[in-house]
């Protein structure tokens, strides 16, 4: 759970509510997310995936926004 930067006006939070994930893009509506793996999300409103990454003592540092051949990646601002 967090907040993302991709860019400085650009960010996405992430949110569990009971035992379902959102996420919300500035701008955009809160949307579930679905797991994959336990660091690897997708969207079912659009070909979107959200791959957490971690440190080596395991904690969240940011994630990757893949679209495609496209990739985002964030860094975990709160």
């Amino acid at each position: 759970m967090g907040t993302y930067e991709v860019t400085p006006a650009y960010k996405i939070a992430i949110t569990r509510e009971g035992g379902r994930i959102f996420a919300q893009a500035t701008g955009q509506p809160k949307v579930e997310i679905f797991p994959e793996t336990e660091t690897r999300f997708f969207l079912k409103v659009a070909d979107i995936q959200i791959a957490f990454e971690r440190d080596e003592a395991g904690n969240v540092t940011g994630l990757v926004i893949e679209q495609g051949d496209e990739r985002a990646p964030t860094k975990k601002i709160d």
